[in-house]
């Protein structure tokens, strides 16, 4: 008979093991058979879905930060604008549109982080589609949209997107 802590012969009879000085009939720790099968390696979407999520909804809050601000400057044009010049009459409209595409579109990357936290099926798609077009948005926006093609473009992803997903929600049911 050997010990089972470090592998040393046990006399007959013995109640310890001579070397570690463990109980001879003791089983193993519960270690050393996790150790012997280790857990699967998380899959790039779980090693990289929260990265991807804060950096989403910091870029989306920014972006409703700065719609916000663009839509007082276009409707305090009057007060903005009395020192001098004639501002044309077409700036404050212009600037209201511009400042409500940056809402909706910020609106939208909050809204696609919410869901990458949430693990939602939906969330996938719409954050490729948003890296697409943030492609555009040198050089924050390209680094990004890249980040999450890379991370959520594979069919590998795609499929571990959607196991996980399903996991969650078999797991708020339950």
């Amino acid at each position: 008979m050997y010990c089972n802590q470090c592998g040393a012969a046990l006399a007959a009879g013995a109640d310890f093991c001579g070397q570690c000085g463990k109980p001879a009939g003791a089983a193993p720790p519960a270690t050393s058979a996790r150790a012997a099968y280790p857990a699967p390696a998380a899959g790039r979407v779980e090693r990289h879905r929260t990265i991807l999520a804060v950096l989403w909804l910091v870029l989306g809050l920014r972006g409703v930060i700065g719609g916000w601000v663009l839509l007082v400057v276009a409707q305090a044009r009057p007060w903005l604008y009395r020192g001098g010049g004639d501002v044309p009459p077409f700036v404050a409209p212009l600037l209201g549109a511009i400042a409500l595409a940056l809402l909706v579109f910020s609106g939208l990357r909050v809204v696609a982080a919410v869901g990458l936290f949430a693990v939602q099926s939906w969330a996938r798609v719409l954050l490729i589609v948003l890296a697409i077009v943030s492609l555009i948005e040198i050089p924050i926006g390209t680094a990004l949209g890249i980040y999450t093609l890379w991370v959520m473009m594979p069919r590998e992803s795609e499929a571990e997107f959607e196991a996980m997903a399903r996991a969650r929600a078999a797991g708020q049911r339950a």
